[in-house]
């Protein structure tokens, strides 16, 4: 193979050692025949290039071309954006715009050669922001109305793109109730409901949904518990005494007690006067409107009556007639017949319910001395009365005339 004047790029390494060899052969018979021989350094004959030109930051793969080289070889090679290597192979790919530089360093027998910087542009990325997140629908709470202490409200979430609902918050006149889904104010004004969503490209707020609360209405009085009114049974004259029931949200404000539908008193206690159906009920009132306790019922019975003795002392003598009237008997129920103790026979009972009732000297003797007597009838206070017996000189003719003996009460013997 003949020997090369000039070694072009790609050059097999056999060439490479041919031309070397016969290189070092002529400056041997040179130096042996005493004549001086420089070796050339080594010389870019064509400088390296790359493409492109320009390019973006993260995208553009830029390659060089080497250049090519007498009397040596590219040794090494730098990429360089900026000043700073990024680089040392036949492509870069720069990360961020600037200035990108590219180098060769040549190398042979007498020494190294750069070649001429080769440049190239890089532009920034065009960054295409991500589009901010938005609300295709708007969020809604319900109900659209209610009432503060008593009214749950729910929302209802938006529907969103690029992002998500990252907050909520409720607010009852500018202060913030709750951040939930659910809100219960206590208070009245104007309720509030917004969602905050939040995705690449930023946050972005709802509408600002809104309802009215209502004030709460006050609770009604209620009674826990019932009047009650002692005793269960009486009668007329006998006081009755109530014990005020429980109220809740209110006070009892009046009472009434009623005899046979007539108001007789309202106050705690009430004294019937005659007969009849006693009635007692409370009445408490508060913010929230008034209430009426139940009904407490008495039936009122008509006083017991006192019989009553006329005289309830008489002045007789032991031969006094059956029949002498002792004491008229008053005051004695209807439909009872009077009772008199003692029941021995000295005095009894005569009369009727129409003519009267009385008290007589009946068929037993009588000594002297003093009988106390009571009378009783049934539904009636007794009544006593007492007979003062003197002794007699001789007995009485009229002991069978006595017109108590004509009732039939009486038998003759």
């Amino acid at each position: 193979m003949a020997v090369l004047t000039n070694i072009p790029n790609n050059t097999s390494a056999r060439d490479w050692r041919d031309t070397v060899n016969a290189l070092i052969k002529r400056i041997a018979a040179l130096e042996a025949a005493g004549v001086p021989v420089e070796i050339p350094a080594p010389a870019f004959t064509t400088q390296p290039s790359i493409s492109p030109t320009s390019g973006t930051a993260g995208s553009t793969l830029y390659a060089a071309t080497p250049g090519t080289v007498s009397n040596g070889a590219v040794v090494s090679r730098v990429w360089l954006l900026n000043g700073v290597a990024i680089s040392n192979g036949v492509t870069a790919l720069p990360a961020s715009s600037g200035t990108l530089a590219y180098q060769e360093t040549a190398s042979g027998p007498s020494g190294t050669t750069m070649s001429t910087v080769q440049v190239a542009a890089v532009t920034a990325a065009t960054v295409t922001p991500a589009p901010a997140p938005s609300f295709i629908s708007q969020p809604s709470i319900s109900p659209n109305t209610g009432t503060a202490g008593a009214t749950t409200f729910t929302a209802t979430a938006g529907n969103i793109s690029n992002g998500s609902i990252t907050s909520r918050s409720w607010t009852i006149n500018g202060t913030v109730i709750s951040t939930g889904t659910t809100a219960s104010p206590a208070s009245s004004g104007t309720l509030t409901y917004q969602e905050t969503a939040t995705g690449p490209g930023g946050t972005t707020q709802s509408t600002v949904q809104q309802v009215t609360v209502a004030t709460a209405a006050a609770a009604a009085p209620a009674f826990t518990t019932q009047p009650t009114v002692t005793p269960s049974t009486g009668t007329a004259g006998t006081i009755y005494t109530a014990t005020p029931g429980a109220v809740s949200n209110g006070t009892v404000t009046s009472r009434a007690w009623s005899l046979n539908g007539s108001v007789i008193s309202t106050g705690l206690t009430a004294t019937p006067a005659s007969a009849g159906t006693l009635t007692y009920q409370e009445f408490a009132t508060g913010s929230g409107g008034s209430a009426s306790s139940s009904i407490s019922t008495r039936t009122v019975s008509a006083a017991a009556s006192t019989l009553a003795l006329s005289p309830n002392a008489l002045s007789i003598t032991s031969k006094a007639a059956a029949g002498t009237l002792v004491s008229n008997i008053s005051n004695v129920p209807a439909g009872v017949t009077p009772t008199i103790t003692p029941n021995d026979g000295r005095l009894i009972i005569a009369g009727d319910a129409a003519s009267g009732w009385k008290a007589v000297v009946g068929m037993s003797p009588l000594s002297a001395g003093t009988i106390n007597y009571v009378v009783a009838a049934a539904g009636a206070t007794s009544a006593s009365g007492a007979v003062t017996v003197s002794a007699a000189s001789s007995a009485s003719g009229a002991f069978f005339t006595d017109p108590f003996f004509t009732n039939g009460m009486f038998a003759r013997s």
